[in-house]
């Protein structure tokens, strides 16, 4: 049994960890590789315990009977070994089932890169954090894309459209000259688009190179709020992707709390009262708030 409950440490370990309030998707594939890396074969698995090899070796040396006591005890101690091993082994193959496919998760494998934590330390190969890069540069540009729409006036914009479209047939007199003139016309815009990619991939591999924050329980937005002036279009990715949580236990407990709130002898409270005091509940504790 001992030896049963110390094989399962680590899934306490995690249930744990994942649900804490300040976990991150970030924090998945890392607990995934660490996970397959505490249900492998250990030397410790296989070597008796230093008391019973100490008895066997007392009895065996004697000429009584009490040494095949020991043997017996020996025997049983090497099948639990076994049975744990074989349940270790068929718990893996389990992970690796459920997890086989999670670094192909734009979601995680982005998360983890981008945490400074961890970055591509816990990736199976180069290979995947070549696509991380890429993937990491496409929603860079995406957000810097979308920053600057929200930030234009659509009434001009909308305007140089009609502009462009009441142009054409003045311009182009055949399929020919039309694609011409398309084929012209998106050529700038081309050749910007590869240019903010270009910049994007040098801060990408700037923060690859820099060095990765020591300790697991370091705050990374901290470091992102440190840093959004290095890094700025990474900053943003940093903030949209490590403010997602790995469970629903943060709102499950949120929900109980405000359960707690509503009792037999305050249930005619307002909804509106609830919530304010649901939110001070929630939030005094991060800003140090003392009664």
């Amino acid at each position: 049994m001992r030896k049963c409950v110390h094989a399962l440490q680590p899934y306490e370990d995690i249930t744990k960890k994942l649900s804490d309030s300040t976990s991150t998707a970030a924090e998945v594939i890392p607990i995934v590789k660490s996970l397959k890396h505490t249900l492998q074969h250990t030397t410790s698995d296989s070597v008796v315990s230093n008391p019973v090899q100490e008895t066997l070796t007392s009895d065996t040396s004697s000429e009584d009977e009490p040494g095949l006591g020991s043997v017996v005890e020996l025997n049983e101690d090497r099948q639990a070994t076994q049975a744990v091993n074989f349940m270790k082994e068929a718990m893996r193959a389990d992970v690796e089932k459920r997890f086989s496919s999670i670094e192909n998760e734009d979601l995680y494998r982005i998360a983890t890169y981008i945490d400074p934590r961890y970055k591509s330390k816990f990736f199976s190969s180069s290979h995947v954090t070549h696509q991380v890069k890429l993937s990491l540069a496409r929603v860079c540009e995406e957000l810097c894309q979308t920053t600057i729409l929200e930030e234009e006036d659509g009434e001009p914009r909308r305007k140089r459209r009609r502009d462009d479209m009441s142009e054409t047939p003045a311009t182009c007199g055949t399929i020919d000259e039309a694609m011409t003139s398309i084929l012209a016309s998106s050529s700038d815009d081309e050749a910007e688009n590869s240019s903010v990619r270009t910049l994007l991939m040098k801060d990408i591999e700037k923060y690859h190179t820099d060095k990765r924050i020591s300790g697991t329980s370091q705050d990374s937005l901290q470091w992102w709020k440190t840093m959004k002036t290095v890094y700025p279009d990474l900053a943003k990715v940093a903030c949209q992707y490590l403010s997602c949580p790995p469970s629903s236990v943060p709102s499950e407990q949120l929900f109980s709390s405000a359960g707690l709130i509503y009792d037999a002898k305050r249930n005619r409270l307002l909804p509106e009262k609830v919530d304010k005091l649901l939110f001070l509940k929630r939030n005094l504790p991060i800003l140090n708030f003392k009664y």
